[in-house]
């Protein structure tokens, strides 16, 4: 199977690639306040203890942390100084994550992932040995490793959010990071809504996007990032994904208005224009349409769930002035997934009365739409409509009041 070992060597070589990406940004965002002493006197600072492990570690770190603040795109190898205080502070004290982090930096494989895998089980938050795992595993293509470290990152160190959610949006493409973002999810980390926002902007992670927010609890996701995510589900066609986000959404609901748009595309999604307004006005269960001559177009649009075979009835009442033969107001209905108007029905006097005798068998959702046009040559429309009966198969989805 050549098309596919070629297809993994690829994803494992991109993955790599981005993860290497953000490893000289970690580093950069360590903090370089190095005490200065260990960048100006570092032998007189240590000959004042020479027996403290913790001076030596700090430093070590200090003066790596100097080294990578001139280069932080591309960290270099410890210096020698940097590496010797290390193994000094490493003998004083072998439970220092900076130290060990500094030696694995100096040594090759294995012996650098055994260095840093000790180091790791001694304590993950150490700023260094995240950034030391992360360009370890990103030189391995260790998808699942990396978000983990990341995850470890985001925690601790919240000026680097917006940084690292890029970086984790591309990862999410890759099918084989979904078990990695899956497990730490569902630790609830206080940053996962505000990725999740940041990865609905990326169309090429919905997919999985779309498959991880299945799996997690509806109490771990605010409303405000399902909203979010349905919109950016039902731009991309998902419209599936979308209105499962939509049936918890409105669960909290107590009353529901018959053009109620709460929540487009599956309340109605209403027409805001200049010249051109659909409104539901103060305590109003009707629809107020208002369109000046040479304005119009679909002035009011919701989908809803259909079945295959079953019968869909549309019904309303209205009132109006402006709208003639040759300038009607129109309903249609329409198959989302095939793109096909089902039917339609002009009217210029009530009731309003469409009927489609039997939905396609692959249409599981269809698009409901009101337009209409004022001619330039005419007058304005102004048109009341009440809220609209709409009846598929047994069940009446919308009641007139």
């Amino acid at each position: 199977m050549p098309n596919l070992k070629s297809r993994s060597s690829s994803v494992i070589r991109t993955t790599g690639l981005i993860i290497l990406s953000i490893v000289g940004a970690t580093y950069a965002a360590l903090d370089t306040s190095a005490n200065i002493l260990s960048r100006r006197q570092p032998d007189y600072a240590v000959s004042i203890a020479p027996w403290n492990g913790t001076t030596n570690d700090d430093l070590a770190a200090g003066i790596y942390r100097a080294q990578v603040a001139e280069t932080p795109e591309n960290p270099e190898r410890p210096s020698p100084q940097a590496e010797r205080y290390a193994l000094n502070a490493y003998k004083q004290a072998p439970l220092s994550p900076a130290s060990l982090a500094i030696i694995s930096l100096s040594k090759a494989e294995p012996e650098s992932r055994e260095l840093l895998h000790l180091a790791s089980t001694i304590s993950r938050r150490e700023p260094l040995l995240q950034a030391a795992l992360l360009r370890n595993y990103a030189a391995s293509g260790e998808v699942s490793q990396s978000i983990r470290v990341l995850n470890e990152i985001l925690l601790v160190r919240r000026q680097q959010r917006p940084q690292l959610y890029q970086i984790l949006a591309g990862m999410l493409e890759n099918d084989d990071s979904f078990s990695a973002f899956l497990e730490v999810f569902r630790t609830r980390p206080d940053w996962m809504n505000g990725f999740l926002d940041y990865a609905a902007q990326n169309p090429r992670a919905l997919q999985n996007l779309a498959k991880l927010r299945a799996r997690l609890p509806n109490d771990a996701i605010e409303s405000t990032t399902d909203r979010t995510l349905l919109i950016a589900f039902a731009r991309t066609g998902d419209i599936a994904s979308a209105y499962k986000l939509y049936t918890h959404l409105i669960k909290k609901r107590t009353s529901t208005k018959g053009w109620d748009s709460s929540v487009p595309p599956f309340d109605w999604a209403l027409s805001d224009k200049d010249g051109f307004q659909a409104s539901v006005p103060g305590d109003s269960d009707d629809l107020n349409i208002s369109i000046k001559p040479g304005k119009g177009g679909v002035f009011a649009t919701k989908i809803i769930p259909v079945n295959g075979g079953d019968s869909l009835h549309i019904q309303g009442n209205f009132k109006g002035t402006g709208f003639t033969d040759t300038s009607p107001l129109e309903v249609s209905v329409s198959c989302v997934e095939l793109g096909s108007t089902l039917g339609s029905t002009q009217f210029t006097s009530s009731p309003i009365d469409l009927s489609i005798s039997s939905i396609p068998a692959e249409c599981h959702f269809a698009a409901i739409i009101l337009n209409g046009r004022a001619w330039s040559f005419g007058g304005k429309i102004k048109a009341t409509i009440s809220p609209l009966s709409i009846t598929s198969g047994k069940s009446t989805l919308t009641t007139s009041k």
